[in-house]
């Protein structure tokens, strides 16, 4: 069976999403409906850009970047995909994964499909998004050691890619209160 992802974005370069140049895909559909969500345009489960996973971990496995770094609307509601995703894209090179998800570790470990597509990233940065902006909610979660949380702290907070008349914000910002650098890390031991 070929597990197909529904995606919203994807950057090929992108330095505000995790250590060094990586490359980034945004999933289409969220079921968390967390309040003030600032992706809001992907939380609808609506067709954007069907993809096949395997297809698309090789292309992106071949691209002149340190890693791949997965957002959304929330990954881990198309688990199936996302499995084949990370681990195509773990064959076919030797570059870092990073996945942002609104579900706390202890929700992806309840759920089979979804824990072992968290165990094939190198840094999961989890938890529900709190409206305002704030990282408290969040935790950083390092699971193989490869990212450091010194390397993700140390990337740019927020970039803007500009074309033709469209602008397109990514990252994750420095809000009044927190910053990606102050998320709370725990290692998968304390999980296990």
């Amino acid at each position: 069976m070929i597990n197909m992802l529904n995606l919203a974005a994807i950057k090929i370069r992108s330095q505000a999403n995790g250590p060094g140049m990586r490359s980034v895909i945004w999933t289409q559909g969220c079921s968390l409906g967390c309040e003030g969500c600032f992706n809001e345009s992907m939380r609808p489960f609506e067709e954007v850009m069907r993809v096949k996973a395997k297809q698309l971990a090789r292309w992106l496995a071949e691209l002149p970047v340190a890693g791949l770094t997965v957002s959304g609307g929330e990954p881990f509601d198309q688990a199936a995909g996302l499995y084949d995703l990370l681990g195509f894209y773990r064959e076919s090179c030797d570059k870092t994964i990073m996945v942002f998800t609104g579900y706390t570790f202890e929700e992806l470990k309840a759920a089979p499909r979804k824990i072992r597509a968290a165990l094939l990233a190198d840094a999961l940065v989890s938890g529900r998004f709190v409206g305002g902006g704030h990282w408290e909610n969040k935790k950083l979660i390092l699971p193989t050691g490869r990212i450091k949380a010194s390397e993700i702290s140390a990337a740019p907070s927020l970039e803007a890619h500009i074309s033709g008349f469209s602008t397109f914000l990514t990252g994750y910002p420095v809000f009044q209160g927190g910053a990606q650098n102050d998320l709370p890390q725990q290692g998968v031991a304390d999980h296990a």
